[in-house]
């Protein structure tokens, strides 16, 4: 069973979304902070951030982009988005 939390907030321009989430208490995992770990997932549901990084590419898969997955600590806001944070389902 889901349970879902939804906390509105805000955030600038050109900040990660794991820069925002850190000025809002909000906990992302994310223990390298520069996009080589893979912990740090989010899923876009609407709105824009910058194009996926390097980084990115190299660490998502091709389903997980196509569904809209993203690293907090790489993508940068760019306008009004909307995003959930992607947990590991426990085994």
């Amino acid at each position: 069973m889901k349970v879902i939390f939804r906390q509105e907030t805000e955030g600038e321009k050109g900040k990660t979304i794991l820069e925002v989430a850190k000025e809002n208490q909000i906990k992302i995992k994310a223990p390298c902070e520069k996009g080589k770990c893979g912990k740090c997932k989010v899923r876009v549901l609407a709105g824009e951030l910058k194009a996926l990084t390097k980084e990115e590419k190299k660490e998502l898969s091709k389903k997980e982009i196509a569904d809209g997955i993203r690293l907090a600590c790489m993508a940068e806001v760019i306008d009004e988005v909307t995003v959930e944070i992607v947990k590991k389902k426990k085994k």
